[in-house]
This record gives C-alpha cells, sequence and structure tokens, in this order.
C-alpha cells in the first residue's frame, strides 16, 4: 500500500525493547563460536552459522511498529512490511492503555 494520505492527527513508533537485542546479539555471538570451535562440520557450516543469525539480528534491529492516525484513516506498519489502512469508519471507540504482554497474555 502507498504511504499514509492526509492531516496527521497522531503518530507513534515502537521499538522491541533492549533485552531483545541483547539475547539476538548474545545468540549471534554463542551461534558464530560455536560454528567456528567445532572441528567437524562440513564447509559452509561456518558460513550458514553465522550469516543466518546475523540476518535475523539484523532484521529485529530494523523491525519497528508505526502507527499513524489521519484524517483518512488508521495506518499500521510493521517495517520493514508495507502500511495497512483500517477506515474510521470499521471501529466503534477507542481508549489509551498501557499494555503489558507478559502479565496480561492469554
Amino acid at each position: 500500500m502507498a504511504q499514509p494520505t492526509g492531516q496527521l492527527l497522531y503518530r507513534e513508533v515502537q521499538f522491541f525493547a533492549p533485552w531483545v537485542y541483547l539475547v539476538l546479539t548474545g545468540g549471534l555471538v554463542g551461534t558464530s563460536i560455536a560454528s567456528v570451535v567445532t572441528p567437524s562440520h562440513p564447509p559452509g557450516v561456518t558460513l550458514v552459522g553465522v550469516v543466518i543469525p546475523a540476518c535475523v539480528a539484523l532484521l529485529f534491529l530494523r523491525m519497528r511498529l508505526e502507527i499513524e492516525v489521519r484524517a483518512s484513516g488508521l495506518y499500521v506498519r510493521l517495517v520493514p512490511f508495507p502500511w495497512k489502512r483500517i477506515e474510521l469508519a470499521t471501529y466503534q471507540c477507542h481508549k489509551v492503555v498501557t499494555y503489558r504482554p507478559i502479565a496480561e497474555y492469554g
């Protein structure tokens, strides 16, 4: 979908918590060390063991949730994916909440 249009009324950008980045970095370093230290592995395993986790970590580093409320609708995007437009007429009410994912899951 194309970029959002219309007058911008509200914008919010959310990122992952810092501990998520630490876990990804630790996993990347651990995988890299394990693939280099392991003596008996086929050629290319070291490359795959480093490249795939690095690509996943880079994806998560760039990922963010963007929400825009405009006169023409509500726009939501999880970067790097395209925008999704939600018509303002499709929902009946809204409220501000503080979401606690671990406490409120399920």
